[in-house]
């Protein structure tokens, strides 16, 4: 006759060993089968892209803090727009706001805002994987201001994720609709930033939720919502 105990506890320890193999599944599935699958698709959508395509790259888990309605906490795939192309090398915009972000650093210039910092640490580490990561392109940023809004000086930055500037605003986008981004924590469309000082000083410029440009602007210290933009090079894929 079987002891009742022997029993139990090899059922338990088929029962762990079961629970764990689901668990090891579960994780190869998560961080590597699927992380190959989205890559392999991400290439064929980038080898093809035009400008105005809409395409996946990257993803991550919701950064909209402190919106109204917020998802934070969900993951979500990176939907971007292409603005430009030259050859191998496109230039990508979110489709969607990706924070809200307000800043203590009145005064701050771009190379060194609060805006540049989240966009080149937090969110490049979170949203992208080191595949991807090697495929985007150093951009050098320049930080012109209009000739009488000179209430400060700066140098150009180098940057893997940027905000666009008043002159790519005017580059890229034919018309104020082009120009609009939604935020998925509020589910209407926002203002957002651009890098480019508006005239007061602590000021940048802004895209309206209209897609109009704002040159007045909006200080740091009341906040706004954040839509990088890349610059990925394909010619090595």
């Amino acid at each position: 006759m079987k002891d009742p105990k022997t029993t139990n506890q090899r059922k338990r320890k088929a029962i762990f060993c079961l629970i764990l193999l689901i668990f090891i599944s579960l994780f190869v599935l998560l961080f590597f089968i699927l992380p190959e699958i989205r890559w392999r698709k991400e290439i064929a959508k980038l080898q093809n892209a035009q400008i105005g395509d809409v395409i996946s790259f990257g993803g991550y888990v919701s950064f909209d803090f402190g919106a109204k309605n917020s998802v934070l906490g969900l993951y979500q795939n990176n939907e971007w727009i292409v603005l430009d192309r030259q050859g191998d090398q496109i230039l990508l915009q979110s489709n969607y706001t990706v924070n809200y972000i307000t800043s203590d650093n009145f005064n701050s210039l771009w190379p060194v805002s609060d805006m540049n910092v989240w966009l080149n640490n937090f969110y490049y580490n979170a949203a992208f994987s080191s595949k991807e990561k090697n495929i985007i392109m150093t951009t050098i940023c320049d930080c012109n201001f209009l000739e009488d809004w000179s209430w400060y000086s700066s140098s150009d930055s180098d940057d893997k994720v940027f905000l666009l500037s008043y002159d790519e605003y005017n580059k890229y986008f034919l018309n104020q609709t082009s120009a609009k981004r939604m935020s998925k924590a509020t589910g209407s469309y926002e203002s957002y930033w651009l890098r480019t000082a508006a005239k007061d000083a602590g000021y940048y410029m802004l895209v309206t939720d209209s897609g109009s440009l704002d040159t007045v602007g909006t200080s740091a210290l009341q906040g706004g919502y954040i839509v990088p933009a890349i610059w990925i090079d394909i010619s090595n894929l």
